[in-house]
Parts: structure tokens; sequence; C-alpha cells
């Protein structure tokens, strides 16, 4: 008996020196769990201090709210006078074309938006009486929509960069209104000038291929050569877009230009033949014959696809999208509140007049 209490002694003893422990995991879960609760109530109240106004209008299903596009809408607002229903509206129309251009794969790259901001931001108007930062989030704004044209209803995306190099044996196959070269039309003569042509273009996209020659030196070795000279045109490299000219512009050559927008990747290509129109009758493909070699050398190609108008356009229109800004005098609506603004009432001076809320779905 003696033993069989000493037994049950033992075991109090054991569950005794257990109980520090447990309490001690016990008030760890308690403290875990008031620290999860405090986060999410800190979450809640930050996501709560985001939406402090009320829905202005949808887009595609995300919600834009007043305080953040009135901090966008400062500059036409405060610069010149626009007020604030219009400068709403006209966010809401930048938006949406930037939100449907990213629906259909247009994605301009920040290259094109910074080159549309220098456009739009001005040295005259960052230095200008009265500007100040909080400006930018408008013009960001114009400039990620302006960004936008540049893929829409463009034949060629404007982004490719590159060299293209072009060795022409034409000199004997084209002419013009006020120019016909010696040896016109001698198949001899035409058929040396192909061969000499062909036999540098060859080395040439060799050398720029194996790394042994850059594009630039080929470019500068082609425009040293009278033999591979074309009288009436000279590509200019290196081509790209700028103020002064699309990059088809520098190129010149049509075949040129669709082999750059057929290479999906930066590189070389391969070396390939290609045509013009002679006596430039561009309207007839029998006047089109073969007058030159050329390969290009592309160091980049754009970020994006193009789309045409009437595909921007009718996108566009099918766009989930709802204008539901509110003037403050109209109704007092709590934070992230739904309001069906038709239902509003104006004050006793409105009342024969048609609501200032334009409903916008679809507009362009």
């Amino acid at each position: 008996m003696a033993e069989t209490k000493k037994k049950l002694d033992l075991r109090m003893v054991m569950k005794n020196k257990k109980m520090p422990f447990i309490a001690g995991g016990v008030f760890l879960l308690i403290l875990v769990l008031i620290f999860l609760v405090m986060q999410f109530a800190k979450d809640n109240s930050t996501e709560t201090n985001s939406r402090s106004s009320a829905v202005v209008f949808v887009i595609d299903g995300k919600e834009y709210y007043k305080d953040e596009i009135l901090k966008i809408a400062q500059y036409p607002m405060e610069r010149i006078s626009q007020s604030e229903e219009s400068t709403v509206q006209e966010i809401f129309q930048l938006q949406k074309k930037i939100v449907n251009a990213e629906k259909l794969g247009v994605n301009p790259s920040e290259a094109d938006i910074n080159d549309e901001m220098s456009q739009v931001l001005t040295d005259d108007i960052k230095k200008s009486e009265g500007y100040k930062d909080e400006y930018r989030a408008w013009f960001d704004l114009v400039a990620r929509a302006n960004a936008v044209d540049r893929y829409v209803n463009q034949q060629y995306a404007p982004g490719y960069e590159g060299y293209a190099l072009v060795f022409y044996f034409g000199q004997r196959i084209d002419y013009g209104d006020d120019y016909k070269p010696e040896g016109l039309n001698d198949p001899a003569l035409i058929a040396q000038d192909k061969a000499y042509a062909k036999d540098k273009a060859e080395y040439y996209h060799a050398q720029v291929k194996d790394g042994k020659m850059s594009a630039a030196e080929v470019s500068d070795v082609i425009k040293a050569d009278p033999k591979l000279a074309n009288q009436f045109y000279t590509v200019e490299n290196p081509f790209k877009s700028s103020q002064e000219g699309d990059w088809t512009q520098k190129i010149g050559y049509s075949d040129v230009v669709d082999a750059v927008v057929s290479q999906e990747t930066t590189g070389v290509s391969e070396l390939k033949i290609g045509g013009g129109y002679v006596g430039g009758n561009f309207a007839d493909e029998t006047q089109k014959k073969e007058m030159f070699y050329y390969f290009t050398a592309l160091e980049k190609v754009p970020s994006t696809k193009v789309v045409s108008q009437a595909d921007f356009d009718t996108s566009l229109v099918s766009l989930n999208s709802e204008f539901k800004y509110i003037r403050d005098y109209e109704v007092n609506v709590q934070p992230g509140e739904d309001v069906d603004i038709n239902s509003l009432a104006k004050p006793e001076a409105e009342q024969p007049q048609q609501s200032g809320v334009q409903n916008t779905e679809g507009a362009q």
C-alpha cells in the first residue's frame, strides 16, 4: 500500500512539473493570437484609410476612389481652372484607354512612356511659377495614354532599332524621269553588278555573324563603295524612330522593313534578296524587280504589338466601365458606399437642368 501511494505521489510530481510548460505554451499562443488580431486591424484600417472617399468610376472591375483621383487632377484644376467634374471625366477616359490597351496586349515600354513624358511635361512647365511635384501624376497619366497611340492604328510598331545593310545592284535596272543610267537594262552589266553585290554581301554577312566586324563598320564600308550605291536612296543607319521620322522611313526599302517586322528577336538575320519598283511605279507589281541583297542586325525589338483602330475601338466599347462621380453637394456619401446617381436630386436652383453627371459608358 505504501508502495502504491509512493507511485501516485511520483505521478503527481511529474504532472506538476509539466504544468509550467503547458501554461507557458498557452500564454505564447494567446500572444500570437493577439498579434494577429492587431495586425489584421491595422491592415484593415490602412485599407479603409486608402478608401476614405466615394467611388468615382469603375473600370474592368477595379474601383477608383475620389481622393486618389483628385490627387491626379491637381494640375488641370489648379493651373488651367478646369472643373472637378470634367477633370475626373477626362481621367476616366484616359484610364479606360490604358486598361483597354492592356487587355489587348498593348503594353508600351517605359522608354515609350518616358519619351511621351518629356513631350508633355516640358522644362517650361516644370520651371513655371507655382509648379508642384504633385502635378507629375497628371502628366504621367497623359504620357501613358499617349504611349498607347504609338501602337494603335499603326502599320508597324515603333520600337525597332538596328542596322539594315543593303548591297545594291540596281544601278542599271532602275531609272527616273530625269535619270537614265548608262547601260540601262543591259543583261551583262546587270549580271556583273549583281555578282559583285552578292560577293560583298556574303562576305560581310559572315563577318558580322561571326563577330569579326560590327554592323556599324559594315555600314561605313557600304557607304564608301560607289559600286554598292543607290543613286536614289541611302539607308540611314542605325535606324530607329525619333521625332525626325519613323524607323521605316530610315530604311526606305519595303522588303527590308517587312523583314525587320518578321524578325521577333534581336541579332543578325539571314542574307536575303530584295526588290524595288522600276521607275517609281509603286502601284504596278509587274515593275518590281530584284535590286539588292541585304541582311539586318537588330539591337532592339518592340515590347508589344500593334492593333488596328477598329479593333481598339470595338474593345473599348465593350470594356466594363461605369462613371459614378458625384459632386459634394449632391449627397453625403459614406466611404466606399455605392450610390445610384440617377436617384439623386439637385438643389432647388438646379432642378430645371439636366444632371451634370454624364453616362460615358463606351465613350471614347
